[in-house]
């Protein structure tokens, strides 16, 4: 399969916190041929933990254990500072937060598809002409 998936945090954090819930999930990630993500999911992924920690269900190991769970996920991590130009342009012309803009600029460059739980991201993605899928 030639499928490239760009995948946001929503998704990635889901994968390994609840993957059972999601099995569509995990099978576009098996069979995609390669998964792109902007660095910052590494950041986004471990606010998102943290708050899991934070609300007590899971400890700071289980946290750190699913921070490298979620990287192992990804093939490649695309360093912003190259997409900011055109993700800030994105994100002034479609008045939509930039850290999205991120997410759906790596996948127009890379002729990708954008797996994300999260709706807003994925009107972004619609209203760019960017591939996107929202899970769930």
């Amino acid at each position: 399969m030639n499928t490239v998936l760009v995948l946001d945090a929503s998704a990635a954090v889901r994968a390994v916190m609840d993957a059972g819930a999601h099995p569509g999930l995990i099978d576009e990630l098996a069979n995609a041929a390669v998964i792109l993500a902007p660095a910052l999911l590494r950041i986004e992924a471990a606010n998102a933990l943290w708050e899991y920690q934070s609300a007590g269900i899971i400890e700071a190991p289980v946290a750190h254990e699913r921070h490298a769970e979620i990287c192992a996920l990804v093939h490649r991590f695309v360093d912003e500072q190259a997409l900011f130009p055109e993700a800030l342009q994105l994100a002034a012309d479609l008045d939509h937060p930039v850290y999205d803009a991120v997410y759906a600029v790596v996948a127009r460059r890379h002729a990708g598809t954008v797996l994300t739980f999260d709706r807003r991201l994925q009107a972004l993605c619609e209203r760019a002409a960017i591939p996107s899928r929202l899970v769930g």
